[in-house]
């Protein structure tokens, strides 16, 4: 947490912070990404492995089609855990960052302008 920090207060400029910040909106979108591929591979490996469960020969009688497929199903459903997993931690670190990028940018656009106020136009103060 302290390196975190530290590297947010090292950065100046907004050309800097821009940069981040589309960064941290890509890495938040690439989570979502692999978050959903994630989902649908783990679904797709369960009905493989379920469907292969069905076909395995339980007669003994030598044609064992659903051993293949049982094992397929798991591989899937191995590859979907791990996207899952990943994406979402890509997204939540995507996410937090970007959500500091932004208030950062906010705070450096201090300015004073003329615009509308209750009372009619008058100076503004934006921080």
């Amino acid at each position: 947490i302290l390196f975190s920090s530290l590297s947010f207060a090292q950065i100046t400029s907004q050309d800097e912070l821009s940069q981040k910040l589309k960064s941290s909106l890509k890495m938040k979108t690439t989570g979502q990404g692999l978050s959903v591929g994630g989902a649908i591979l783990t679904v797709a490996g369960i009905a493989v492995y379920v469907s292969g469960l069905n076909e395995i020969d339980l007669d003994n009688t030598g044609e064992d089609k659903g051993a293949g497929k049982v094992l397929g199903g798991f591989v899937l459903m191995v590859a979907g855990e791990a996207a899952l997993a990943t994406g979402i931690t890509l997204w939540i670190v995507g996410g937090i960052k970007s959500g500091r990028y932004q208030r950062l940018m906010k705070k450096g656009d201090k300015k004073l302008s003329l615009g509308f106020t209750k009372d009619g136009i008058g100076l503004q103060f934006h921080f």
